[in-house]
């Protein structure tokens, strides 16, 4: 390119592409969102621990039954499990509850532990699909050269995403109690997640407060990652950019 020249990008927006970006932005987010919450579940050792503590989690369920802490724990340790295993089809944990022996999950418990554990391998099953469908686009979009394009829909997408994220939160935040019920209602089509606390003894080890701490921390980590996912399509899309040159 001479001097005096300016780089030009392939700047026109099909509707097929406009179409195929969106999806793939989507898709990415989705993917992202679902791998932040499995992150801190599963990827950041203890996490779910340290939460706890800060919770006076122990604290709160010791006010109900006595038992130990470690047995507390080894029954989140337990639950943790059984909502990551497909092949986990029952959940039990004896302990020494009220100084006697006894299972720290109720029938209710279980069975909504059940209606969550199918929504998180659905959601981890589906977000990988997609997110594995989506990646297509990306050399298609180098061949074509269009990775200037989808780099900014991505961009747009992503914004939108997370001011709809940054209004749920603020109302969130505002009533967390009402929010959290209505959440309950939309994701569940039954009212098991209704748990006693002096019956289904895992609501009082993992109470609102961690509920919303968890999900702040969630969403602090899955900005992290749509910002290294922007660095990455924003580096292929200079890359692209000096095949102009």
């Amino acid at each position: 390119m001479s001097y005096g020249e300016k780089t030009t990008y392939n700047t026109h927006k099909s509707p097929v592409l406009i179409i195929l970006g969106i999806f793939f932005s989507i898709a990415i987010i989705y993917f992202l969102l679902v791998q932040s919450f499995n992150f801190l579940c599963y990827g950041f050792k203890n996490f779910i621990y340290i939460l706890m503590e800060n919770c006076g989690s122990y604290e709160s369920l010791s006010r109900i039954i006595i038992i130990s802490k470690e047995d507390a724990f080894k029954a989140v340790e337990k639950m943790m499990q059984f909502l990551h295993d497909p092949q986990m089809k029952k959940l039990a944990h004896i302990a020494v509850i009220n100084s006697h022996w006894d299972n720290f999950f109720s029938n209710r418990t279980f069975m909504h532990l059940s209606d969550v554990k199918n929504i998180f391998i659905f959601c981890l099953r589906s977000s990988k699909f997609l997110f594995i469908l989506s990646l297509i686009l990306i050399p298609v979009s180098a061949i074509t050269k269009n990775l200037y394009n989808l780099y900014h829909i991505w961009l747009r997408t992503l914004a939108f995403i997370c001011t709809l994220l940054a209004a749920i939160t603020t109302v969130a935040i505002i009533n967390f109690n009402t929010f959290f019920v209505i959440f309950h209602k939309i994701l569940f089509d039954n009212d098991l997640w209704l748990l006693n606390p002096h019956k289904d003894y895992l609501i009082n080890l993992l109470p609102e407060e961690f509920f919303a701490k968890f999900a702040i921390c969630a969403i602090i980590v899955f900005l992290i990652f749509c910002f290294v996912f922007s660095f990455f399509l924003k580096t292929l899309s200079r890359l692209e950019a000096k095949s102009y040159l």
